[in-house]
């Protein structure tokens, strides 16, 4: 009798074990990828687009432990790239989320680069809750945005996350949570871009009236909003070239790093049109700076070690690419 419980247990340690192995592999696995797909290391600004129905920018800088929050109104016409065309601000995730398969593009890419061109904007990470909805007569102020970051609050929504699409990992959410929780009321800044003098009405072709951004004006005011601190503090020099035949798109690229807080000393166009976007350098020591790895990631180019003419610390040669 003995000899079969022994046989028995046995058995059952050999089938259990290699389950045991592989559920802890499986958890180990699904951790590395969750680190490695995290964009957010919680030492840095990190800038995010929410959608909730309403459309809200915020800037977060845990240095300095400051929240910034823009809110869009509900009329607010913008022009989505990639031939898509002008539209309200709150059909924007639909329009990514139905067209970019269409045109074999990232819908996020569609949504970061529309906030990029039209409010000197680039997003780090993209929220969208489904199935909420904040009234577009609803005003934001310090106070309601610090009870909404409140444990509590948070904790009291927390089946709503089922319907949040967001390319922000769980361990990104839970640090965002924690370092937002630490923020002050008095730390906290809540604007509304209609109380800034920076839109004019317009009328379409059907007679509806809306709003759209004088970028002029914006491009005055966008620093104070979303200035990067870490790449003020770099303090590297920066020029812009466009090199894709096409108007405008250098100064494009000079309002958006501007609005982080770069520091552009000149900008051109080159009569060589370059298929891929380049980031040149002028010294080896910039190659982990912060303001390049921004650069990057916004412009997604490559770079190369090559002296620069001029006083500049970083040449973007923009091509056909972006």
């Amino acid at each position: 009798m003995r000899r079969k419980k022994e046989k028995r247990s046995k058995a059952l340690k050999l089938v259990l074990i290699p389950i045991l192995i592989g559920c802890f592999g499986l958890f180990c696995f699904k951790l590395y990828k969750t680190i490695k797909n995290s964009i957010w290391d919680g030492k840095y600004q990190i800038n995010i687009a929410i959608d909730t129905g309403q459309f809200f920018l915020s800037s977060f800088d845990p240095k300095n432990q400051t929240l910034k929050i823009l809110q869009l109104p509900e009329n607010l016409y913008v022009k989505i790239p990639f031939g898509f065309g002008d539209y309200k601000i709150q059909a924007l995730w639909g329009i990514a989320k139905l067209g970019a398969p269409i045109k074999k593009i990232n819908k996020q890419e569609v949504v970061k680069r529309t906030l990029e061109d039209n409010l000197f904007f680039s997003p780090d990470a993209l929220i969208k809750i489904n199935n909420f909805s904040v009234p577009y007569d609803f005003k934001f102020d310090e106070k309601k945005v610090k009870k909404i970051i409140q444990p509590q609050t948070f904790f009291e929504n927390l089946d709503k996350l089922k319907n949040l699409e967001t390319n922000l990992t769980i361990l990104d959410l839970v640090r965002l949570f924690f370092a937002l929780n630490n923020v002050r009321k008095d730390k906290i800044t809540v604007y509304n871009l209609e109380d800034l003098n920076v839109l004019e009405i317009i009328k379409l072709k059907n007679g509806t009236v809306g709003q759209k951004i004088k970028n002029e004006k914006l491009e005055i005011l966008a620093p104070s909003f979303f200035k990067d601190w870490q790449i003020e503090e770099e303090g590297l020099k920066i020029s812009i070239f466009n090199a894709t035949g096409k108007e405008g798109i250098a100064k494009k690229a000079e309002r958006l790093i501007l609005a982080f807080g770069g520091d552009v000393i000149r900008i051109g166009t080159q009569r060589e049109i370059i298929p891929k976007t380049i980031c040149k350098i002028s010294e080896n020591k910039f190659i982990k700076s912060y303001t390049l790895k921004k650069i990057r990631k916004i412009f997604h180019c490559k770079f190369k070690r090559e002296p620069t003419e001029g006083r500049e610390d970083i040449i973007l040669m923009i091509g056909l690419d972006y």
